[in-house]
């Protein structure tokens, strides 16, 4: 009997501490930065924001299987044309099918993200026909990143 007792109230201990948690961590948001997911007509389920980089918006698909950010050819032409990228090497990248790809990896400038400046980052350019993604490097950088998929926003911290 001891036991159950004690079970049920560790049971309300932790239910009352994650609750506080919760509740505490929902308020946090209130400070976040948010900004709205774009509707895609071609990648209906899928998560894309808008990405200023070097002065360019532009739409990124945010993909956590993704390590590294990656811009398309057309807005890597963009950024050349504005002395805002180095080029720094070339890399074999394996794709998530296990495929493998050649890549160029570039350093560009400056990274804005909801009016939340990451600074310069690396990103890679894709042969042929290729779209802009928002990998882990750069969500790292956040910190902390959620999805509201019910309001479409993605949340995060600016890193001071």
């Amino acid at each position: 009997m001891f036991v159950l007792r004690s079970a049920r109230w560790w049971l309300l201990a932790l239910l009352l501490l994650g609750s506080a948690f919760f509740f505490s961590a929902r308020a946090d948001f209130e400070d976040a930065t948010k900004i709205d997911f774009i509707d895609n007509e071609t990648y209906p389920g899928a998560v894309y924001v808008h990405i200023t980089i070097s002065g360019h918006t532009n739409e990124f698909l945010l993909d956590t299987g993704a390590t590294s950010s990656a811009v398309s050819r057309k807005l890597l032409g963009k950024l050349v044309m504005n002395g805002s990228v180095a080029p720094l090497e070339k890399r074999i990248i394996e794709l998530a099918n296990g495929g493998l790809i050649i890549a160029w990896l570039y350093l560009i400038d400056d990274m804005v993200i909801g009016g939340c400046d990451l600074g310069a980052t690396k990103v890679l350019v894709f042969q042929g026909n290729s779209f802009n993604i928002l990998g882990m490097a750069d969500l790292e950088k956040m910190g902390f990143v959620g999805l509201d998929l019910e309001k479409r926003k993605m949340v995060f911290y600016c890193p001071k």
